[in-house]
């Protein structure tokens, strides 16, 4: 039996601290070190999960002891444990936790088929004890502890119900605390984007009428040629507003699902000709040259305008992102069910640490005001919702100084209803 007054005294305290605002740090490290006191354990740790981009679960430490057993362990655990360690493997004891979502007891950890070793030098484990954490029914977090003399059984699972519950409702508020930071965050930044790409259209239509106002009252004197170009200008300026009025808009709707798609079968061919058509003049005056690879009876299943949306997304970023007197390249073909269209430029490439943010929403590569691009960050966000929505998927692959290419899967035919 373990010592239910000592349990109690514990989670009082790791309480009291989280409503005086304590370092979470502070608070899961003294949660660990009573734990093991608690059940007589020698080493052990207690981690948050988190997720990958493919939904596959990893743990990240929130406490764990320190077991370095030479100098190398040692730096490493002091430069990264802090922050929290990070572990993938899933094929081991701990891993089994995340992956079955139930409580492991192993007290022969050596013969034991679920583990997976321990690395040369590591201290002995004797005995384990993977214990989940749970929030309305989520895997959350977990707690692992090794090496209690007696072993571990069952009844010890149940006795820390009450620890158990009360590390799992910290990790929860905490974990709603940061998304409602990242939330505040996200909305600063936005308003900090429209801003600025709201603000410089805007002051060049104004200039523009301005100067019209001056011309009509006798103050200012402009050729027709002078009149026609800040015209222009001011269209120019009306049309990109609108542009960014239109991907809000767009953006808001597909995420609340409510802009409806009308599939139906097309010929491919036709559709990138119109689309290529539609920014003929955009890569004329870019000197960037553009190619067609495809097969003019291959069909997709489609909503033809969002399609052509994405479609130019993509072309338009092409040339954004690329120097003249090279080729943008716009490839069909058949693969499987489906079909492969690729955009391939050979501009400047993605730096690999945007990557794996590239579709999130206001994300751009440069954010920086002085970026030589303009735009909000919606454009590749809002070409994966179309695809989700169509059934298709878009991936990108890319490297620095030798261009960028996004792929499209969408299926050949639409599902008869």
């Amino acid at each position: 039996m373990l010592k239910t007054e000592e349990i109690l005294r514990s989670i009082q305290i790791a309480q009291s601290r989280y409503i005086r605002d304590q370092s979470l740090e502070v608070i899961f490290n003294e949660l660990l070190n009573d734990l093991l006191s608690i059940t007589g354990s020698e080493y052990g740790f207690i981690g948050e999960t988190h997720k990958k981009e493919d939904g596959t679960l990893y743990l990240k430490t929130r406490a764990i002891t320190n077991i370095a057993w030479d100098e190398e362990t040692q730096k490493f655990y002091q430069e990264n444990a802090p922050m929290g360690l990070e572990f993938y493997n899933l094929k081991s004891l701990f891993g089994e936790v995340l992956v079955s979502k139930k409580y492991v007891i192993s007290n022969d950890p050596k013969n034991d088929p679920r583990g997976c070793g321990i690395p040369v030098g590591h201290p002995d484990l004797n005995a384990f004890l993977g214990i989940p954490f749970f929030f309305n029914d989520e895997l959350i977090g977990m707690a692992g502890i090794a090496n209690r003399p007696e072993g571990f059984y069952d009844e010890i699972v149940d006795e820390l119900k009450p620890f158990t519950s009360t590390c799992a409702n910290i990790i929860s508020a905490d974990r709603t605390f940061r998304e409602r930071r990242e939330m505040e965050s996200h909305k600063d930044e936005f308003v900090s984007i429209v801003s600025h790409e709201l603000k410089t259209p805007m002051a060049s239509i104004l200039a523009s009428l301005k100067m019209f106002k001056d011309v009509k009252a006798g103050n200012l004197e402009l050729s027709k040629q002078e009149t026609d170009e800040i015209l222009e200008i001011a269209i120019q300026n009306g049309e990109r507003m609108n542009r960014i009025i239109g991907d809000l808009l767009n953006f808001n709707k597909l995420e609340r699902k409510k802009l409806p798609m009308v599939l139906d079968t097309y010929n491919l061919d036709e559709l990138l000709k119109q689309s290529l058509f539609t920014f003929k003049d955009m890569f004329a005056k870019n000197k960037i040259a553009f190619k067609l690879e495809s097969d003019p009876s291959l069909t997709i299943c489609t909503d033809k305008d969002r399609f052509l949306q994405v479609i130019g997304n993509l072309l338009d970023n092409a040339i954004k992102y690329s120097d003249s007197r090279t080729e943008v390249k716009l490839i069909a073909k058949e693969s499987s069910s489906n079909i492969l269209i690729q955009v391939i430029d050979q501009g400047r490439g993605i730096p690999a640490e945007s990557m794996k943010n590239l579709f999130k929403s206001f994300y751009q590569v440069d954010a920086s005001d002085s970026r030589s691009h303009t735009g909000i960050g919606l454009g590749l966000s809002i070409c994966r919702l179309i695809l989700n929505e169509m059934s298709g998927s878009i991936e990108v692959q890319s490297e620095i100084g030798k261009g960028s290419t996004f792929s499209i899967l969408l299926p050949k035919v639409c599902p008869i209803n």
